[in-house]
């Protein structure tokens, strides 16, 4: 009786043949490879080199970033379309400058919002030596109602 490593060998042997020229043929072509493998490789230019670093590799957002520039530059040139009548806005009249300020102080009022005006100082600051004594933020720490007062240090 045969095992079944005889059965197999003996159903191709018709194969082993062909299979040794297929493998002569590769060991050939690897050992000697011809003159295309000779000739030394040159770099391609930078410019294609970037374009295949740089820009294949994320199509996908080249494509959106490109789309986002084209939408800014339409809505650019909408904005910059004059007014149809041509010409430049009247000046405010009176009335209007007071119903504007009227509005601001509604504005203001429903909001909770105090107007504050700016405050007036001298151009000049003082020399700190010029101080009054008592009003720097030491004063205000120890003139604070329910804590100790701590030592003075320059008395």
């Amino acid at each position: 009786m045969k095992n079944p490593r005889e059965i197999l060998l003996g159903r191709h042997a018709a194969v082993g043949p062909k299979l040794d020229a297929i493998r002569r043929e590769a060991l050939r072509l690897a050992n000697n490879p011809g003159p295309a493998a000779d000739a030394p490789r040159t770099a391609p230019p930078l410019l294609v080199q970037m374009w295949e670093q740089l820009v294949l590799p994320c199509r996908a957002a080249w494509t959106v970033l490109a789309a986002a520039w084209a939408v800014i530059l339409l809505l650019q040139v909408q904005g910059d379309t004059p007014p149809a009548s041509g010409q430049e806005s009247a000046p405010l009249t009176p009335m209007a400058v007071a119903l504007l300020q009227e509005q601001r102080d509604l504005r203001a009022e429903l909001l909770g919002a105090t107007r504050v005006r700016p405050v007036e100082r001298d151009a000049t600051p003082k020399p700190r030596s010029d101080a009054e004594p008592g009003t720097g933020s030491a004063a205000r720490r120890r003139a604070t109602p329910g804590e100790p007062e701590s030592p003075a240090l320059f008395a």
